[in-house]
């Protein structure tokens, strides 16, 4: 009974501490907003092909038109578009949690530090960028999984497929994108003409980003691209972030990554080895473990490259770790994990509260647990006003029942 009792609990905390998170991930986006807009977190967005062909410039510029056609304030309109794919991730992905959260085991997935809200939220500055268009898919997947709605699946897929022709490192997502869909059909949840239409769907727009991305790498001048931006009003120190990267190539930043593989980035790969160990630990609880290690290991695979071509090591590991989650979920979704043992409240916990203060930065160096902290003083909050409305219900109705004694006394 104290087992039972002890992963309702454990239930109960993953689910407030999931919107606690949530809303902070929310708060910094509004920030953001409120002051003029973040040169990397919005401005990666804004890179267009207005006056220059330039890779990743296709959102931009569909920004900027539909702006104009509806006398929308450019910079509100990104924000609200990424708001709605970090809504439409949260939302979907709560769906599937509802599903698995039966067995706690899996609550440490989506508190592990590098999956996307936490990793998000404890580091806003490398967060809510593109690869929020493939996140939002793979929620919406799950959840078509889960609840055997073949609508999602079409959504699912043209946002990914909008994914990767905003930024190319997206089609790195797709072998894992591509295996789950192959699990809705082996479920029987996608019929073969639906697999068959979203996979050319997909392979035609990962080429297409591909092609883009050689044709038009980098230009000589970001002034191309930072002009319509500063007609509409955007400060010229904008430009200065993602905007400025325009003008640098691939050479550029193999040489920039080189110049950071020192012992100095020592706490990046200790945070990367502790989060192996806990896939490991959590797989050495299932029937299917080698399974679930194979599947971290092809998982890392297609995000190697990255770690020599961009400083960004904390995103190319939440890229991994995230795909990873995905394909877990998605094997609990369809009956195929089965418990060795499960695991205790206590132990749980334990090794949940051992891994928060870990918290790594979208490069290369830990930051302070920011989210964690919120999230805790919040929830002790709500546990304090909780027990203070019922010790206040208790006095109410012990005073009550000694009026109604009184009162009882007197008319004897």
């Amino acid at each position: 009974m104290a087992s039972i009792d002890s992963g309702k609990d454990l239930r109960q905390l993953g689910r407030r501490a999931y919107w606690v998170v949530l809303a902070i991930v929310f708060a910094y986006l509004w920030q953001d907003y409120f002051l003029g807009g973040n040169a990397y977190k919005q401005g990666d967005w804004l890179i267009n092909i207005e006056q220059a062909a330039v890779r990743r410039g296709l959102p931009g510029s569909a920004f900027i038109r539909l702006s104009d056609l509806l006398h929308i304030d450019l910079l509100l309109l990104v924000v609200l578009c990424q708001a709605t794919l970090l809504a439409l991730f949260a939302v979907y992905l709560f769906k599937v949690v509802r599903k698995i959260d039966h067995q706690p085991l899996f609550l440490l997935l989506l508190f592990s530090p590098a999956f996307t809200l936490l990793f998000w939220a404890n580091d806003p500055q490398g967060s809510l960028r593109k690869e929020l268009f493939v996140y939002a898919a793979f929620a919406m997947l799950l959840a078509g999984l889960a609840d055997s709605r073949r609508r999602y699946f079409a959504v699912a897929t043209g946002l990914f497929a909008l994914g990767m022709l905003g930024h190319e490192a997206n089609s790195l997502f797709l072998p894992a994108f591509l295996w789950l869909l192959y699990c809705a059909r082996r479920g029987t949840v996608l019929a073969a003409r639906d697999l068959t239409l979203a996979v050319s769907v997909l392979l035609a727009a990962a080429l297409a980003s591909a092609a883009f991305f050689f044709r038009h790498v980098s230009l000589p001048d970001a002034g191309p691209v930072c002009a319509p931006l500063l007609a509409r009003g955007f400060p010229s120190a904008f430009c200065d972030g993602a905007i400025s990267w325009v003008t640098r190539d691939l050479s550029y930043a193999i040489r920039l990554t080189a110049g950071n593989w020192s012992i100095d980035s020592w706490a990046f790969w200790t945070i990367y080895l502790w989060i192996t160990a806990l896939a490991c630990w959590f797989s050495a609880h299932f029937v299917q473990m080698r399974k679930l290690l194979w599947m971290y290991v092809c998982t890392a695979l297609p995000f190697l490259p990255l770690f020599y071509v961009a400083l960004d090591w904390g995103r190319w590991m939440n890229f991994h770790l995230s795909c990873w989650i995905f394909l877990v979920l998605a094997e609990q979704l369809l009956g195929r994990l089965q418990l060795v043992r499960p695991v205790d409240g206590k132990r749980l916990a334990g090794v949940t509260l051992s891994i928060l203060p870990w918290a790594p930065s979208h490069m290369t160096y830990l930051v302070l647990p920011r989210a964690v902290i919120t999230a805790v003083v919040v929830l002790l909050l709500i546990k304090l006003t909780t027990a203070g409305l019922t010790v206040w219900q208790r006095l109410s109705d012990r005073k009550s029942l000694a009026t109604g004694a009184m009162q009882e006394t007197e008319r004897s």
